[in-house]
Formats: C-alpha cells, structure tokens, sequence
C-alpha cells in the first residue's frame, strides 16, 4: 500500500544497529520506533534504513514534521525538517518487527511494578548494556519506557527495572539485542524479545 517512508543510506550503518527514529510535529513528539535494523541493500549496494512511516504516527499527516535518528549509543545521526509525501514502500523496508529475534510466549497481567529478570549462559560486561541495546517499548505508542539495569548471580542474570509502574491493560515489548557482551567479548548468539501485557 502507498504511504510514507523514511530512508537513510549511509556507511557502516551495520555496525551500529539498532537504531531509533523520533518523529516530531509542532515540538511535541508524535511517535517513536525502536529496534529499527539497517540492511544491505544488493541492488544498491549500499547499507539502508527503510521504515514505513504510518498517517497515524502524526498529529497533522501532511503537515511539515521532524525527524530524529539515533543510533545504538543513542548518538543523534540526523536532524532534518521536510513535508511529507507519499511514496511506495518497498518489500525491503524495515517495519520494526521481530524478525530475526527469538522470541517467548506472550506473557498476560502482569504486574505494574514488574522487574523482568534475564537468564544468560555468560557472565555479562555491564558497560555492554545500554538503552540501545536492552529497552522495553510500549505497542501502540512506539516509545521507550525507561528503565535501570541490574546484574545478578555473578552477571549471568541481568534485570530491567522501569523507573515508573507500566501502564494497566497496556502492551509492552522487551528486547535484548545480541550486542549485549560477555567479559570475554563474545556477544549473545541471538536477539531475544519478550511481549506483555500489563494487569
């Protein structure tokens, strides 16, 4: 289906996955997408963010709007302002899924204060972790909730504590991306991402 989308080419964009985008429409933010994973595009040859911007992630669809782009360490990338249009998505283009993670069951009421505990095969590099690389995203607004971190049992368990208590009946996604590292070195095998729904 024809609609918006945001496309950054650039030079080892790889290197720094996952990426954020925040939309911005009159100085108030109207949505954020986590977890976006740039691609080598083979017929291009180039490596690329392309990210299907929806007519509800603004407040003015139409209307002039600024976009934020941030890496894995939360460095902003680009800072632009431009009109939407409308264009064609391309089969290629990132829609912020879960591809490629391994994901749990869906957990149902959970608790408002709930800390999530994550059982690793390694002791973990705590200066590894960060909002770019472990983060809860609510689902239907697309934005990050805060939150600390905690390493248990040697650093084999890391827990994420939110700073406020979840929102009741809504949806959140966990995700902890590969990049987290052990003492070593080695990075996780695979992403893993966790959906729930809060009591």
């Amino acid at each position: 289906m024809p609609d918006l989308r945001y496309r950054g080419v650039g030079v080892n964009l790889l290197d720094a996955n996952p990426y954020k985008i925040v939309i911005e429409q009159g100085g108030e933010i109207t949505k954020e997408l986590n977890g976006i994973q740039a691609f080598f595009n083979d017929e291009t040859y180039n490596e690329e963010n392309n990210v299907e911007l929806l007519p509800k992630y603004f407040a003015e669809y139409g209307a002039p709007y600024n976009v934020k782009f941030y890496n894995s360490t939360n460095d902003e990338m680009t800072n632009f302002n431009f009109l939407s249009e409308k264009g064609v998505v391309n089969e290629n283009d990132s829609l912020n899924s879960l591809e490629g993670f391994k994901t749990s069951k869906k957990r149902e009421n959970v608790k408002k204060t709930k800390t999530w505990s994550v059982k690793l095969n390694k002791s973990v590099d705590e200066n590894t972790i960060n909002s770019g690389n472990t983060y809860i995203v609510e689902k239907e607004s697309g934005k990050s909730v805060k939150v600390d971190y905690a390493l248990q049992e040697g650093g084999t368990v890391l827990e994420i504590i939110p700073e406020k208590s979840f929102k009741s009946g809504a949806t959140y996604t966990l995700i902890v991306d590969k990049r987290v590292s052990s003492g070593t070195g080695s990075q996780l095998k695979e992403p893993a991402a966790i959906e729930f729904t809060v009591e």
